[in-house]
């Protein structure tokens, strides 16, 4: 296990995670295009997954304060057990301060004894050290194969082969540096001697050290050597044979060469969407670990990678109430969703057709998920409800779910389950609803629906799943025409189901207000707005209330 103290692993794939908690040591290569998060990646790799041990992180690319501008989380985060440390800085006065404390101590000893006493007493040894010796004494015994020293090997073979360059000296007050817990941190583009690499991870024996580079092209170009050599070195030294983690971020992200060199890679990529930009992690190789899911969503929202694997939804057992959104904007119907509310301008449109195109990927939670916000909204807030559901739902399902999260018996009078099948309908059911007739639309307008209520405020909330609609009309849009018409005048609300199978829903986004889609990409659900125009946004259920509530993501 990579640290010892409990961690949080809130935003990197599960399969990054289980890499590298396998035993011994382990490198990755990171790489992608230019803005794809590769320094976001490796910090919170270092955050989440090593936050326990001594990091030591090498940064050619960017300063301290660019860091901290787009990584506010750095600053605000704090470990009794994190530094974070310029390593030019410790670099430079590790061996010096050494020095000086040996100095003065033995300064001290001097001033208080004669040098014949001197002669005659053996070195004071502090009891830490005493302890730690013990331990590594111990550990030795246990497994003989325990590193007590970082093997060399392969860096004495490298270092023939450039002359070292000269390192500038800090200012004295160390301008541009900023001190924390326990992560080395080198920023601007002048790379501390490799072998300090190694003295650092050396000093940290027996425990394991994170060591991040980024990038490896910088360090290549700064000693002349190339980028598979510095790996092979790294690799077979650190990670082979001292157990150490290694994270290389790579700028050549088609250089597939280096992949052979290192035991996991993970490329940063984008892609499209119906002229949307979407981030995608892709799991391209982690040795000895099981890739269940090898292509990620990602959203880089304020400074944080958050990965969105495959959609899972269960919906909360029931017990809390549901409570809705404080405000409402004029014209709007809210639904439930803040972020969707904020998305749509307030929410549903009054007096509209309201369209959402579903994917034939999307599973039938998600639209469930999606039509529940609203009903619960109106159901709470005294309005009358009119839900044609998909085929793909049986109407007696439908109650006891929203039930589940109200209070008493409010939905008696407010909901309305319709069934274009009278001949099927439980009449013992005050839900159901039975609708017949030709054409269809002229029986679903409000001036024949309000008998069905009771004590009832406008507007009225009508879910229209097209499916349905379809399979007793083969020219459903001419026979609702009565029905678009009577829902203008009376300022109620429609919402639009639209799935895949739906011949019709061309004509229903021209008369649409708004028209949102719901699709699966990687195993995650997006939802995004044709009108109005928005960019992808992640779909999950958010079940921190006890109750279902729909939660979107942006993907930037």
């Amino acid at each position: 296990m990579a640290g010892d103290e409990e961690m949080a692993y809130t935003g990197l794939p599960e399969e990054i995670r289980r890499f590298f908690t396998n035993p011994g040591g382990h490198s990755l290569i990171v790489k992608g295009k230019a803005g794809t998060g590769k320094t976001t990646l490796v910090l919170q790799m270092l955050e989440e997954i090593f936050s326990g041990l001594d990091n030591f992180y090498l940064s050619s690319r960017v300063s301290d304060t660019s860091l901290y501008k787009q990584f506010p989380w750095l600053l605000s985060k704090e470990r009794n057990e994190r530094l974070i440390h310029a390593s030019k800085r410790f670099l430079e006065t590790l061996d010096r301060t050494k020095e000086e404390e040996e100095e003065e101590e033995m300064g001290e000893v001097l001033e208080a004894a004669d040098e014949d006493a001197l002669l005659m007493t053996a070195p004071v040894v502090p009891d830490e050290v005493r302890s730690a010796k013990a331990l590594l004494k111990e550990f030795r015994i246990l497994n003989g194969s325990f590193p007590v020293s970082v093997d060399r090997t392969e860096l004495s073979r490298v270092e023939g082969m450039f002359e070292p360059p000269e390192i500038e000296t800090m200012d004295g007050d160390g301008e541009g540096f900023t001190q924390f817990h326990n992560l080395v941190v080198d920023f601007d583009s002048d790379l501390p001697e490799i072998e300090r690499i190694y003295e650092r991870v050396e000093s940290q024996l027996p425990k394991q050290i994170c060591v991040a580079i980024d990038s490896i092209e910088a360090l290549s170009e700064k000693y002349g050597i190339p980028e598979r050599r510095i790996i092979t070195m790294l690799h077979k030294d650190l990670v082979e044979n001292t157990n150490t983690y290694l994270v290389i971020v790579l700028e050549k992200h088609k250089n597939l060469e280096l992949d052979y060199y290192v035991d996991g890679v993970v490329l940063l990529d984008n892609g499209e969407v119906d002229g949307r930009a979407y981030r995608e992690v892709i799991i391209q190789k982690l040795r000895g670990c099981e890739t269940h899911h090898h292509r990620y969503l990602y959203s880089l929202a304020n400074g944080r990678l958050k990965a969105f694997g495959p959609y899972s939804f269960r919906f909360p057992e029931g017990g809390t109430p549901w409570s809705a959104p404080e405000g409402k904007v004029p014209g709007r119907f809210p639904t439930g969703s803040t972020q969707l509310d904020t998305l749509l301008g307030g929410g549903l449109m009054e007096g509209a057709v309201n369209l959402l195109e579903v994917d034939k990927a999307v599973p039938s939670e998600a639209v469930l998920l999606f039509c529940l916000g609203p009903v619960l909204n109106a159901v709470t807030g005294g309005h009358a409800v009119s839900w044609l559901p998909s085929r793909e739902f049986a109407p007696s399902m439908l109650p006891p779910l929203v039930n589940r999260y109200l209070e008493g018996d409010e939905a008696k009078g407010r909901l309305r389950i319709v069934d274009l099948y009278p001949t099927d309908l439980d009449t013992s059911d005050p839900y159901q609803l039975g609708v017949e007739g030709e054409p269809i639309g002229n029986y679903l307008k409000w001036d024949i629906m309000r008998f069905n209520y009771k004590k009832v405020s406008s507007p009225c909330l009508n879910i229209m799943s097209y499916d349905a609609l379809e399979s007793v009309s083969g020219r459903i849009v001419d026979d609702m025409r009565d029905y678009y018409t009577d829902l203008r005048q009376s300022g109620n609300v429609d919402l639009t189901i639209a799935r895949a199978s739906v011949r019709s829903t061309d004509r229903i986004a021209d008369i649409a207000q708004i028209h949102m889609k719901l699709s699966k990409l990687h195993g995650a659900l997006v939802l995004y707005c044709e009108r109005p125009h928005t960019e992808l946004l992640h779909f999950s259920m958010d079940t921190s209330e006890g109750v279902p509530r729909l939660s979107l993501t942006p993907i930037v």
